[in-house]
Parts: structure tokens; sequence; C-alpha cells
């Protein structure tokens, strides 16, 4: 009661309701507050909470960046293959492979690989996610004593959002296959028009050497 300039005691240990409602008959009439759980973030400091914050948007730019970059990979990959398969696609149509029988086979391909790769990836994330907190911590962007820890959830979430991204990256090239006429798809592939037109050649090499640009310049 004499030490007048003791703002914050911290207690130990599990946090379940009978030691809380014990700690709060313990202060009651004194004015101190009791907070358990993530009411505790009220005591962290101003510093501290503005780099949390600095952090949690480069974390957010990161995911949305990867979701954006994984659709145009998947999209990519997903035509080339459409692309190669041309002769086979057709074939499935001249035998009578309606539109919609064609969408589900390569949505169906998509899953299969899209799940195979969860069951990789996100193991591989949870092992190596901890390895952040160093950098991010060293570079300002956390406050120091940050951890990363494995949540469920957010290994749940990863593993269906990764689905549904590549879901969303291959359903214009499955919608562009299901319309393919039979005796158009099974053309040779020397009569095909060619993917890489000068006008993509020169958006490529254009966004190529603006990404170089950009990258040389963020750092300083």
């Amino acid at each position: 009661r004499m030490a007048a300039g003791v703002r914050v005691i911290g207690l130990t240990g599990t946090p379940d309701a009978a030691v809380t409602a014990a700690v709060r008959a313990a202060v009651g009439g004194t004015g101190a507050a009791v907070l358990t759980g993530p009411d505790r973030a009220a005591l962290e400091p101003e510093a501290d909470t503005r780099v949390r914050w600095i952090g949690t948007q480069l974390m957010i730019a990161m995911v949305v960046l990867g979701g954006f970059v994984a659709v145009f990979v998947v999209a990519s990959t997903a035509a080339l293959g459409a692309a190669q398969r041309r002769r086979e696609i057709g074939l499935l149509r001249a035998v009578g492979t309606t539109p919609g029988q064609l969408r589900r086979l390569m949505y169906a391909e998509t899953v299969v690989v899209a799940v195979l790769a969860g069951l990789v990836g996100v193991p591989l994330g949870a092992l190596t996610a901890p390895l952040l907190a160093g950098p991010l911590v060293s570079a300002g962007m956390e406050p120091a004593g940050f951890a990363v820890t494995v949540q469920p959830l957010a290994l749940v979430a990863a593993f269906v959002t990764g689905i549904v991204v590549a879901l969303a990256g291959v359903a214009v090239v499955v919608r562009r296959a299901g319309r393919i006429p039979p005796l158009e798809a099974l053309r040779e592939a020397a009569a095909d028009r060619r993917a890489m037109t000068p006008v993509r050649w020169a958006a490529g090499l254009l966004a190529l050497a603006g990404g170089g640009a950009v990258l040389a310049g963020v750092p300083r």
C-alpha cells in the first residue's frame, strides 16, 4: 500500500475462472482492474502497439500478394495444361463428353493437386513460420518478445484458402475449355494460334522491366 508507483502486477499460471474470481475478490474495493486473456492488450505500451500494427500490415500485404500471385500462376499453368491437352479435350468432346462433365473433370484435377500441395505446404509453413519472429523483431516490425505460435485455425484457413485460390485460378480456363468445339480442338497443333503474340511479348517484357525497377528502388 505504501508503494504508490506500482501500476501493474502480473500473475503467472493458468488463468481459470476460479483464479480470476479469487483475484477480483482480493483487490475488491481498491479500484484495481483485473485483466485476463486478450484484455491484457490494454496494458501494452503505445509504442509497442504501433510497431505491432506495422508488422500486422506487412503480414497482411504478404498474404494478399501471395494469393494474388498464386491465382495468376495457377491460371497460367492451367491454361498451358489445357493447350497441351487440346487433342485430348477434343477426343472427349467428340465421344459425347458434355461441357459440364469436362468442367467437373478439370475442377476435380485441380482439387486433387491443391489438396496434395496443402498437405505438404501447411506442415512446412507451421515449421518455418516461427523462424520469422527474429527477423521481424530485428527489422522493427514487431516489438521485443514477439513469438510466432502455431494456431490450428490458421493452418486450416491456409489449407482451405489454397484450394479456393487454385479453383479461382483455373475457373476461367475451365469455362473456355468447356466451350471448345470438338472439331476445332482436334486440329493439328501446327495450325493453332501462337500462345505468345508480339503484344504479349511486349507486355511481358515491360512488366519484367517495371518489376526490376521497383525491386531496385524500394530498398532506397
